[in-house]
């Protein structure tokens, strides 16, 4: 990695979202993500209200990658898996993570993150929806792309519920299907025309 690569944090930001039968498409994606790709990995996966996720402690187990817990103002790093343990809003700012309260009713924390990851990294932005019930997330996609950032869908038949992913599926040019195992290869390649 070059120091001129580095000064200009010319990494990708690549937003995860899952709710209902995401974990294991996470645990997936992310055991096989490496430092081959300059790039940083944000997770907002769908829970029950009143409970802390377990994701971090269930992923440091198995992925190559430091995984972090999320906290308000910290600084966003590449080679990183962030995750968002609390059942709130986030939004990235200067480069750093903004959590606020998130208001009763649908949950749209998935939709609330890919907006504010489409506004600040714009080309550098890769939003991926994977197994979930309902919608949300699909909006968010749709923000990415018009700001010049790139959508991985999980392929609904590799789902174990297909809402999400459905709904997310745009046909939008830098749209991309795929099951989980074949994601990393497509953000490699997406950090690869970055730099051309």
């Amino acid at each position: 990695m070059t120091t001129e690569r580095r000064h200009k944090n010319n990494f990708l930001i690549v937003g995860i979202g899952a709710s209902a039968g995401g974990v294991q498409p996470i645990k997936t994606l992310c055991s096989l993500l490496t430092k081959d790709c300059y790039a940083a990995y944000i997770i907002v996966h769908h829970f029950p209200p009143g409970k802390k996720s377990e994701l971090t402690l269930l992923l440091s187990g198995i992925c190559k990658l430091p995984v972090m817990n999320i906290k308000d103002n910290d600084t966003i790093m590449p080679y990183t898996i962030y995750v968002l343990e609390i059942n709130e809003n986030l939004a990235i700012a200067n480069n750093k993570f903004k959590i606020s309260k998130r208001k009763h009713g649908k949950n749209e924390t998935i939709n609330y993150f890919f907006s504010s990851l489409a506004v600040v990294a714009q080309h550098r932005a890769v939003a991926i929806v994977l197994s979930g019930a309902g919608s949300d997330g699909a909006e968010g996609c749709k923000q990415v792309i018009e700001n010049g950032g790139s959508v991985i869908i999980q392929n609904p038949a590799s789902a174990q519920h297909e809402g999400m992913p459905l709904n997310s599926i745009h046909h939008e040019h830098h749209e991309y299907i795929l099951s989980p195992e074949d994601m990393p290869a497509a953000i490699t390649r997406l950090q690869s025309q970055l730099q051309t």
